[in-house]
């Protein structure tokens, strides 16, 4: 098993480690990433409203 240690706190950790930390991660910016779609959105319909 090979490990490595990005950040001491955590201690060693291996591939399958990573990975998960790494979803967690992702999922961490699922709220921010649904505001942007929000917000592109509503600029969407706003500039098609205006050019109409």
């Amino acid at each position: 098993d090979t490990t490595y240690t990005p950040y001491p706190r955590l201690g060693p950790i291996n591939a399958v480690t990573r990975f998960v930390l790494g979803l967690s991660h992702d999922d961490s910016h699922i709220e921010q990433l649904r505001e942007i779609m929000r917000q592109a959105r509503a600029q969407r319909n706003t500039a098609h409203v205006t050019n109409s």
